[in-house]
């Protein structure tokens, strides 16, 4: 009998979720098999236990276990699988080179960084709804603004989960439009006055302004106040509303082709590995002539 484990370390996207229950609904296929979540009885450093998956979206149910369970359990988990499928929060975990000892048990990781990702190819799981979900929100934000005179101009500062300015933060400032905060330096902030200053000049009577957990929040309100005479308003997007609701349709698509990848290195023999998916969406320009492209 191949006993195949499954086991979400930190806070996981929904995303997550979709890709378990596929990966469950296609294991249970093979002859011989046992697919069983890892989560832990209690809270925080409890023992960890095993759920048998018997039946579809369970994904959903299944508990996270914290980084020091991992630590702690990781041998013990190792040990009774014949495979182990581990989805872990990259910014909760330390180290995971200890996951790649000498076990018979393979190993697949799949790591997830949805807020402070600095590589431009690569498009973690999760990504897009967590995006829609800063995006919809601050939508909400402009909507009331955009319909409300005010008596003094007005700066909204939108902050959103992240502690590097990566491509989470310049995404979402790049689909709305607006400015954000990278590291909060005297030139950045000087640049980010003259294009607010611009834009109330050209009628705006409010403007946003993305910044994440890494920059002070009172000082940037100090330092911009140097020069803008504008009222503040603070909005902060937390994380689980981030992760939180259903996946979006890129993200579904996206996990269940990670799902079927799964299943495939799940035959292929190898013993420890780590998924990184790329970001082929390319925009390419061509010149049309008379014989087509």
């Amino acid at each position: 009998m191949k006993k195949i484990g499954v086991v979400k370390v930190g806070t996981i996207p929904q995303a997550v979720s979709v890709v378990i229950d596929r990966l469950v609904y296609c294991l249970q296929k093979q002859v011989n098999t046992i697919v069983t979540g890892i989560q832990t009885k209690g809270f925080h450093n409890s023992p960890v236990e095993e759920i048998v998956f018997k039946d579809l979206e369970q994904g959903t149910s299944l508990c996270s276990i914290t980084y020091s369970n991992l630590l702690e359990y990781h041998a013990y988990i190792a040990e009774n699988h014949d495979i182990l499928f581990v989805f872990c929060n990259e910014k909760e975990i330390g180290d995971y080179d200890f996951l790649s000892g000498n076990f018979t048990c393979r190993i697949l990781l799949i790591p997830i960084n949805l807020f402070n990702e600095q590589d431009l190819n690569l498009y973690p799981l999760g990504f897009d709804s967590a995006l829609n979900e800063v995006v919809n929100s601050i939508y909400k934000v402009k909507d009331t603004a955009g319909s409300l005179v005010f008596a003094n101009k007005r700066l909204f500062l939108i902050k959103i989960p992240g502690e590097t300015a990566g491509v989470f933060l310049k995404t979402a400032a790049t689909a709305l439009e607006c400015d954000y905060i990278e590291v909060g330096s005297k030139a950045e902030i000087q640049q980010i006055t003259r294009n607010l200053i611009d834009k109330y000049q050209e009628g705006s009577n409010y403007a946003l302004l993305l910044l994440n957990e890494a920059i002070n929040e009172d000082v940037m309100k100090e330092q911009l106040s140097v020069d803008l005479q504008v009222d503040f308003r603070s909005v902060m997007i937390e994380e689980a509303q981030c992760i939180g609701g259903n996946p979006s349709v890129r993200d579904r698509v996206q996990a269940l082709e990670l799902a079927e990848k799964m299943v495939q290195w799940s035959e292929s023999g190898h013993s420890f590995e780590t998924v990184l998916i790329e970001k082929n969406d390319q925009i390419k320009l061509a010149v049309l002539n008379e014989g087509g492209l």
